[in-house]
């Protein structure tokens, strides 16, 4: 019982010391919680109910034929995933929902691999209640799982 006693006073020290840290932390994690609820709905109503059935992937709309232009979408694309990435990592030790950002930020980024973790991903059963529910509530089919 002492150690705990010992390990509670340490902990409190450092608190108290690194006060402005702590609320930097805590601005942080209040943010990206607003933003997360704010985009990660309109990202899975973006999704089409058939994505992970289809053979080719409509690749988000860039069917553009001017290579710079479609450069630069991408990059774009990848940087957002990225940023949602780190954010939905983040997001697994503080309040946020983590596994669903990682999964929208997995869908917008390139690599190989991708569609096997997106649908292993889809398949977990938070994940995937949380996708049906915010489609459901705006009127939007479900995604369909082979």
């Amino acid at each position: 019982m002492i150690q705990f006693e010992h390990i509670a006073k340490e902990l409190a020290d450092w608190a108290a010391g690194h006060a402005e840290v702590l609320a930097i932390v805590g601005a942080v994690s209040a943010f990206m919680f607003i933003v997360t609820l704010a985009i990660l709905p309109l990202v899975i109503l973006a999704i089409p109910e058939d994505y992970f059935v289809k053979e080719q992937q409509s690749g988000w709309g860039f069917g553009l034929r001017h290579p710079l232009l479609r450069t630069l979408l991408v990059i774009g694309k990848n940087i957002i995933g990225i940023v949602l990435f780190m954010a939905g990592f983040i997001m697994l030790f503080i309040p946020g929902q983590g596994l669903l950002t990682i999964l929208i930020a997995i869908t917008l980024l390139n690599f190989p691999g991708k569609r096997n973790l997106e649908l292993r991903l889809m398949k977990k059963p938070k994940i995937a209640k949380g996708v049906g529910w915010i489609r459901k509530k705006k009127g939007k089919k479900p995604i369909i799982l082979p």
